[in-house]
């Protein structure tokens, strides 16, 4: 009776190993299968085919990420720029700006702004032939008695005190298309009325269209 037993367990082990085997067999068979016939399907039709084949095997895939972006209208892009810098972005004058009217600006400075402003970490973007200042929240917390004179200047006229060292990094930067990154620089800011020693952790990297820097 016991050998009997310990036959029909067995027996019923290799029907169980075989049934999985063949489950595991017939998974990839389906997945390889919709994986072809998705080159020639709609997203949506491969995504239910999908979902509907996980469901029959209790497998969990990946969803579909749906793609609900959309063009950024020029005159719109800027408007949803947060915080007391976004503010003061939109009460600029551009059009008596060198940079001009933010509705012909290039993507790359759009997208830079974009990311910038929404940062939590002090980040400041130097643009144009001329470099001009912008800067999100953060940065006017590390630098409040240059705020707001240095909103839209040049960058060697804000850094005039450190440009001997700074001057020389950024054209670095400008020349090469790379980045460049310092530890505990001393650099000599002019705050408030005195020059100052500090020491800066810091990156510089280049804003880009196509081959040309056209800003840090």
């Amino acid at each position: 009776m016991e050998e009997i037993s310990r036959l029909n367990k067995r027996k019923r082990q290799k029907t169980e190993e075989q049934r999985e085997k063949e489950e595991r067999k017939r998974i990839f068979s389906l997945d390889e299968e919709l994986e072809v016939k998705r080159m020639g399907e709609s997203p949506m039709t491969y995504k239910i085919q999908k979902e509907n084949w996980a469901k029959s095997i209790n497998r969990k895939v990946p969803q579909l990420i749906e793609n609900h972006s959309r063009p950024i209208d020029s005159d719109e892009w800027f408007q949803s720029l947060p915080g007391a810098t976004g503010k003061l972005f939109k009460e600029t004058n551009w059009d008596d700006h060198p940079l001009g009217s933010p509705k012909l600006w290039p993507m790359s400075f759009r997208s830079s702004i974009c990311i910038s402003f929404t940062s939590q970490f002090p980040t400041a973007l130097y643009l144009g032939k001329e470099l001009y200042s912008l800067y999100n929240d953060a940065f006017i917390e590390m630098f409040i008695e240059k705020h707001p004179a240095m909103w839209g200047a040049a960058m060697a006229n804000i850094w005039e005190s450190s440009w001997n060292v700074v001057g020389p990094l950024v054209q670095g930067v400008i020349d090469s298309g790379k980045g460049f990154f310092a530890e505990d620089l001393l650099l000599m800011p002019l705050r408030g009325d005195a020059i100052q020693e500090m020491y800066f952790t810091f990156a510089y990297s280049p804003v880009t269209q196509g081959n040309h820097v056209l800003g840090i």
